[in-house]
């Protein structure tokens, strides 16, 4: 539906509305089902702390990392299609958030093997570094 503006400046003019605008938004339910759904997620995600005392330091870290990752881009992806229109908006701009996810999510893990987390060598190594600290006095 649309409404023209006759007789005005804007003669020929129309105006969508409110039915034309949303027409492919979700309805309030669908928010609703896709909170929840996020909500569980989150959930899991939480969940996979108290797996293990001290958290992340098992021979199950590396799936649980993987599975961390595996959600956190589920709900982002979630979050951008519904609650941020990507789903109904124009392709570019989706273009625009996947690709910064991508860079996320490849800088995130080049960092975890800067660090060598996915190696026990890390851990074993700061023990002694910290050793040194401390006998020197800085």
């Amino acid at each position: 539906m649309t409404v023209t503006h006759e007789g005005t400046a804007d003669a020929g003019y129309e105006a969508a509305t409110d039915e034309a605008r949303h027409e492919h938004h979700p309805s309030d339910a669908q928010y609703w089902k896709v909170g929840l759904a996020l909500g569980l997620i989150t959930l899991l995600e939480v969940g996979t702390y108290f797996i293990a005392d001290p958290p992340y330091d098992h021979e199950l870290a590396p799936l649980l990392i993987g599975s961390l990752i595996f959600m956190m881009v589920l709900k982002f992806i979630v979050i951008g299609a519904y609650f941020m229109h990507l789903k109904f908006d124009n392709r570019l701009f989706r273009n625009v958030f996947v690709a910064g996810l991508v860079l996320a999510v490849g800088v995130y893990l080049a960092v975890l093997t800067s660090f060598e987390y996915w190696s026990d060598r890390y851990e074993a190594d700061t023990g002694s570094e910290d050793a040194v600290l401390v006998e020197d006095g800085s």
